[in-house]
C-alpha cells in the first residue's frame, strides 16, 4: 500500500492522528503508541491488498496483477478469489504519442485477457474499473428534464469499451450535487 493510505489505515486502528504518525519525530509517541503503530501495520501487511497510486500503463497494470498473483499464492487449487480495482481508469498512462481512448481500449481488452487467463487456472476474478461520467449528463437541458437526469451509455467516460468488455455497469449517482436539481 501507498504511504499516505498506510497511514490513514494506522490512524484509524490505533486511533493516532495521521499527523501525529507522520511527525513522529516531532511528536512524542508514547511506548504504548508504537506498540500499537507496530501492530497495525503487522495486520496490514498480512492482508491481500497491493495498491499501486500513480499513472502506469497498460503494461505494468497487467504486470502487476500477475506478479500479484504469483506472489500470493493464487492457483488451480487455491480456493482464493481475486478482486482487483482500478480507481479512475482515465488515469492509465499513455505511451508517448497513443491516443487516450485507445489507451483505454487496450486497458479493457487486456483486462478480458486476463480474466480468461484467470478462469482457465480455476481463479475466479473480478475487474472493478472506476470511472467518471462526462460533462454532458449536467448540460442545462439535462438538469432541466427530470426524464433525462439518470446516466445513460454516453455518459460514460470511453463508453464504447465499457460497453463491450463489461458484464455489468453501475452507476452511482447524487442528484442533489448536481446544480439546479
Amino acid at each position: 500500500l501507498v504511504k499516505n493510505q498506510v497511514i490513514r489505515q494506522v490512524s484509524k486502528k490505533t486511533g493516532i492522528s495521521s499527523k501525529a504518525i507522520k511527525s513522529a519525530n516531532d511528536f512524542y509517541l508514547t511506548e504504548e503508541d508504537n506498540i500499537l503503530v507496530e501492530k497495525a501495520l503487522e495486520d496490514i501487511s498480512s492482508k491481500n491488498i497491493y495498491n499501486i497510486d500513480s499513472a502506469v500503463t497498460v503494461e505494468d497494470i497487467k504486470k502487476n496483477i500477475i506478479h500479484f498473483v504469483a506472489s500470493r499464492g493464487y492457483d488451480e487449487n487455491s480456493d482464493k478469489k481475486l478482486l482487483v480495482t482500478i480507481d479512475y481508469i482515465t488515469l492509465t498512462k499513455a505511451i508517448k504519442g497513443e491516443d487516450k481512448k485507445r489507451i483505454l481500449d487496450e486497458l479493457y481488452e487486456m483486462l478480458v485477457e486476463l480474466k480468461s487467463f484467470f478462469e482457465n487456472k480455476d481463479i475466479k476474478v473480478l475487474f472493478l474499473c472506476l470511472s467518471q461520467t462526462n460533462r454532458d449528463i449536467i448540460t442545462s437541458e439535462r438538469v432541466k428534464t427530470p426524464s433525462l437526469h439518470a446516466p445513460t451509455e454516453g455518459d460514460v467516460m470511453a463508453s464504447s469499451s465499457v460497453y463491450q468488455n463489461s458484464d455489468f455497469l453501475v452507476f452511482l449517482m447524487n442528484p442533489s450535487k448536481i446544480r439546479g436539481l
